[in-house]
């Protein structure tokens, strides 16, 4: 039988060594040489908390039986790792109640320390014992005594958290939640040392060139927005500007800024090399991620770093700074990526849910469509081109180099976005040759299935790498999107009625209109349906039975019009298109972990970014894994039925280059 032990480290900290401290992160402050244990608070199951001393750790820690224990905590990538890292013991389970909170508190807090969870649920105040131990690595009693009596308040506040959240949080997901842990507490990856140092003064020397390529030496006049604006005026060039979401007028200087980014095409070359070096001297990620990830790669394995529920309207995975970087936001292609690597004898096998949010936004918009035509041709085309995939793979795998060919023509003939661009453009559309109408393509097919209008289009198309979308087309592009996927554009409609029709009862509840017994069942669709959260009473929607609730804490409709929810400290707008990507995207995710989870059963899955998969595997296991694997990916989703899903995969030591 499982048992349950809360803990809670409490180490040595001052300054410029703190997880606060400039250039420190999780990993870094643990392996440092300075780490110090000054004690652990310990809940045996719902007995007294009791403060432990660092000395008496090691032998209360082999007394315990970790495969049969499940670690509470809060925050347990720190006080998981320390128990990994520095007495070897890894629990049957880890129960993190930060992640918790993320996935059931959501947007009810902006934040979700302990202390702030403590204020917002239990009315708790705030001890100082660790304020005063800051810079005191050997404490006197009475100094241990003051952080003890603050440990045991934590701890008992983390036991708490947990007796509150367990019964609406549901059972499935306990092990996704150990799952991004896990991954943090025992690495399984580590980095190319020397592609790293090589790529860092690569990067360093970039900068430098950009620099002088503008005729500039003073790397400060491209970092200011000030001193670049002035830069762009001595050039002729009035600043782009844009208005923020609080109403004041700013640069437009972002990558993502496309009157920025169209200087890039100025008549005078001078202006096109300052815009160039701005945005590549601006850049500063790449060169301290490298630097990071290079002093990990001396320390040992990469801890991968999830927050579980990070992305909270959705209850994705986000990425966290915790192991050096976030793990999210790679570059695909870059040298980051192909730095990640197992070790001899095994290989990463990774699998990526192909298109998975287009065709759960095409498969919603069949189930609502009123001809029921072109939604579901667009689902069969796909679905046609996973079985061409599929017999591609086949034949390389029995090294059939023509047949492959073949059905790599026939699999790309399927492909939705040259079929889309074809409609836009009038004319036949292919894959490899006509690379820039069909990225355009893609960005409609991905960007306008959630409302999105002509001018967030044409910014959405910058980012996605298309060039060439002016007014008239981004115009053209949505009517066409729109008219031709109706029951999508249906849906926005739908989903939003539902929504209003939830939050109009519920007013009626409480002005007394009504009681409860006249409360008619909320709006459901699909596997989608509109419930009361049970923790808050606050309008939420659920896709999936027994599956995490998607929050709109005070979600209102003002006499114009316009929705809005509470997140946290301030008001998001939200409408049917808003409403559907949230839908779509925890749908996707939900899928995701399913499959994921059913693979861990046999094979580690050590990374997950966004839709992909990647599974450590022993080099001679790998025809059988990818058999295995494959065939949990495909297979039909029972809340989705007829909804195609196909996969692309691929295999090497390095991450980078598995799926290259």
């Amino acid at each position: 039988m499982t048992k349950l032990v809360t803990l809670d480290f409490e180490t040595f900290w001052g300054k410029d060594y703190s997880l606060k401290a400039k250039g420190y992160f999780t990993e870094k402050y643990i392996r440092d040489p300075q780490f110090k244990v000054h004690g652990c608070g310990v809940k045996v199951g719902d007995n007294k908390t009791v403060w432990v001393t660092a000395s008496k750790l090691p032998a209360l820690f082999a007394r315990l039986p970790w495969h049969e224990i499940a670690m509470v905590g809060h925050n347990l990538a720190f006080d998981g790792s320390i128990l990994a890292w520095h007495y070897g013991y890894y629990p049957s389970l880890y129960i993190d109640t930060l992640g918790m909170s993320r996935a059931l508190i959501g947007q009810h807090s902006a934040r979700h320390g302990l202390d702030a969870l403590g204020q917002l649920l239990f009315d708790s105040g705030k001890q100082d014992g660790l304020r005063l131990t800051y810079g005191v690595r050997d404490l006197e009693p009475w100094l241990e005594a003051k952080l003890a009596s603050y440990c045991i308040d934590d701890v008992d506040k983390t036991w708490r958290l947990l007796k509150l959240f367990a019964p609406h949080f549901p059972k499935k997901e306990y092990r996704a939640l150990d799952w991004t842990v896990r991954k943090f507490t025992d690495p399984k990856l580590f980095f190319n040392e020397d592609l790293l140092r090589v790529y860092y003064q690569e990067v360093i020397d970039g900068k430098a060139a950009a620099l002088h390529r503008c005729g500039m030496t003073d790397r400060k006049v491209l970092m200011s927005n000030p001193k670049y604006a002035e830069a762009l005026i001595e050039m002729g060039v009035v600043p782009p500007v844009k208005i923020n979401p609080k109403g004041e007028i700013k640069y437009a200087f972002a990558k993502t800024d496309h009157e920025h980014k169209a200087l890039l095409e100025h008549d005078n070359p001078q202006v096109q090399a300052l815009v160039a070096a701005r945005l590549e001297v601006k850049t500063t990620i790449e060169e301290t991620r490298t630097l990071s990830y290079l002093g990990v790669a001396e320390r040992g394995a990469w801890p991968v770093a999830y927050n579980f529920s990070g992305a909270v309207n959705t209850h994705r995975d986000s990425g966290h700074m915790g192991g050096g970087g976030n793990p999210m936001n790679l570059k695909r292609g870059g040298t980051l990526r192909k730095a990640i690597e197992v070790p001899d004898g095994k290989v990463l096998l990774v699998f990526d849910l192909s298109q998975i949010e287009c065709r759960l936004t095409l498969w919603y918009g069949m189930l609502n469509s009123k001809n029921k035509g072109m939604e579901r041709e667009a689902l069969d085309l796909m679905g046609r081109g996973d079985i061409h995939n599929a017999r591609m793979l086949e034949a390389l795998k029995r090294g059939d180099k023509a047949t492959a060919k073949l059905e790599e023509e026939a699999r790309d003939r399927c492909d939705l976005y040259s079929y889309f661009s074809g409609m836009m453009f009038g004319r036949e559309i292919l894959k490899g040759r006509d690379k820039n109408e069909r990225q355009i393509g893609k960005s409609a097919v991905l960007g306008l299935g959630f409302g999105m209008g002509a001018g967030r289009f044409m910014d959405y198309s910058i980012i996605m790498g298309a060039k060439g979308v002016d007014a008239q087309l981004a115009e053209s592009t949505v009517h066409l999107y729109r008219n031709t996927y109706n029951g999508v554009r249906n849906m926005w409609r739908t989903i939003e009625m539902g929504f209003k029709d939830a939050v109009n009862q519920m007013r009626a509840l409480r002005t007394g209109d009504i009681d409860a017994n006249d409360l008619r069942p909320f709006w459901s669709f699909g596997p989608t349906k509109i419930l009361r959260d049970p923790m808050f009473g606050h309008i939420s929607m659920q896709t999936g039975e027994g599956n995490l609730l998607v929050k709109y804490p005070d979600l209102e409709w003002d006499a114009e019009g316009e929705g809005t929810y509470r997140d946290g400290n301030h008001r998001v707008n939200i409408f049917g298109g808003k409403f559907m990507e949230n839908m779509i995207q925890n749908a996707a995710r939900n899928i995701l972990v399913e499959k994921k989870m059913e693979i861990q059963r046999r094979y580690n899955c050590v990374m997950s970014t966004y839709d992909e998969i990647a599974m450590l595997v022993n080099v001679e296991e790998i025809d059988s894994a990818i058999e295995y694997a494959n065939a949990i990916m495909v297979a039909p989703h029972p809340d989705f039925p007829g909804l195609p899903i196909g996969v692309e995969y691929g295999y090497h030591q390095s991450y980078g280059w598995a799926k290259s």
